[in-house]
């Protein structure tokens, strides 16, 4: 069930979804059609008819191993291991952290910490 507020002039409704607000405008209506257009916005929302979709977090490991399960059967079989190789460090590094929050100053961290070990084209 969504919830209504007012903002500049317009209603917008609101709903959570995997807990994030996902705002609907309404518009520029009276407060009574307002409520009218979010119950009808609350059961298609319900039903899943509004392509709101659950966000779903996925961690860096299950990033790295689908893209393993990828290079396993795209590429050479030399390039996989080589890969597979290139990730251990990755895993250790980040830890299994929800790839969202990988951020620019996170991966330049990592290049760092790896030019300092010597690994810098590796």
């Amino acid at each position: 069930m969504g919830y209504l507020t007012f903002k500049g002039k317009s209603y917008y409704a609101i709903f959570a979804v995997s807990g994030r607000k996902i705002w609907k405008k309404i518009g520029r209506v009276d407060k009574r059609e307002a409520k009218r257009i979010l119950k009808q916005l609350s059961l298609e929302f319900e039903k899943d008819r509004l392509n709101i979709r659950e966000i779903k977090y996925i961690t860096l490991f299950d990033y790295i191993e689908r893209y393993l399960e990828y290079c396993l059967a795209n590429k050479a079989t030399s390039t996989y291991r080589r890969e597979a190789v290139v990730m251990k460090p990755q895993k250790e590094f980040f830890g299994n952290i929800p790839i969202t929050r990988i951020d620019t100053q996170m991966i330049e961290s990592y290049k760092v910490k790896r030019v300092k070990e010597g690994n810098n084209g590796e």
